[in-house]
């Protein structure tokens, strides 16, 4: 009787008549991750740590760092992120703020990111596409730089942490369209296809940029040399090609070159011929740069 009524309190205070989220306290907060215990990754918007509710619901807290919004505010955008649910959204629960604290209560992601699955070794920082028990991708952090009150600058630096995922009209300063989203998607198709991150150091002060040796070998007809080595060549050529063609399509310089994600999927599906994409402008700088050939990227694996 105490256990049913403790999941029925838990159920009527996760999320309140009106829709709103379930308002947590610090000392709740505390007890809920075992006082910050287990820690899961780091981002440019703070931490995360694992929990467990009450009735065994495991949850994901993130401790946020560089806010500067007042509470008053910060609980207003907090509502309005709440409110808005999307199956490839992680879903946020409830919330913390009071004197300079400021956490976030997620549904739990039993599979991690994306980049555990793909890398052998993975950096502890956070990563913002994470997957849930049937692998169903889903985005973390949605409408994080709004609710920390980010400069747009500063909103760069957290990106992926690094440069090399952002469309160059983010740099550029032209206008943002969601082409600039395809372009993040071909190079994170490149990273799912190859198994590799689109910049490795291979030597001290010199690496080597991944999408341009993908986009030559392309052009090349060679393709199934970009394949994950652990997939140890198991993959329909075809297919390889296929997916290797709609990537560097997704990385053009200029948006207009760029397909709209309802053209990849119908490409990806086969429904929708692929021409052999040229190499991007801002990439044949690079080419003739690189030394590497596939022996050369198979031999630098790192074991796992």
């Amino acid at each position: 009787m105490v256990g049913c009524q403790r999941i029925k309190l838990f159920e009527e205070t996760m999320v309140n008549g009106d829709g709103s989220l379930k308002v947590f306290s610090f000392a709740q907060i505390k007890k809920i991750t075992k006082n910050f215990s287990e820690k899961l990754g780091e981002g440019g918007f703070g931490c995360d740590f694992k929990g467990t509710m009450p009735v065994s619901t495991m949850v994901a807290v993130k401790r946020l760092k560089g806010f500067v919004q007042g509470d008053k505010q910060f609980r207003a955008e907090v509502q309005t992120i709440g409110m808005i649910q999307h199956t490839n959204l992680v879903r946020l629960l409830g919330f913390c703020a009071g004197e300079d604290r400021r956490l976030l209560v997620y549904e739990y992601m039993v599979n991690g990111s994306l980049n555990s699955h793909l890398f052998c070794s993975s950096s502890a920082k956070f990563n913002t596409l994470i997957l849930d028990e049937l692998f169903c991708p889903k985005i973390a952090d949605f409408g994080m730089a709004k609710l920390l009150g980010r400069d747009y600058s500063r909103v760069l630096t957290t990106m992926r942490g690094t440069i090399g995922y952002l469309a160059p009209e983010w740099i550029s300063g032209v206008p943002i369209t969601q082409k600039a989203d395809v372009y993040s998607y071909g190079m994170m198709l490149l990273e799912i296809i190859s198994g590799r991150r689109n910049s490795e150091k291979i030597k001290e002060g010199k690496f080597t940029y991944f999408p341009t040796y993908a986009a030559v070998k392309l052009n090349e007809g060679n393709g199934m040399c970009l394949l994950d080595n652990g997939l140890g060549g198991n993959a329909d050529a075809e297919q390889l090609a296929r997916a290797c063609r709609v990537s560097c399509w997704c990385i053009q310089d200029a948006a207009d070159h760029r397909p709209m994600m309802g053209q990849v999927v119908r490409m990806l599906e086969g429904v929708m011929d692929v021409e052999v994409p040229p190499v991007p402008r801002s990439l044949q700088k690079y080419v003739g740069m690189e030394d590497s050939n596939c022996s050369d990227w198979t031999a630098s694996e790192v074991s796992c």
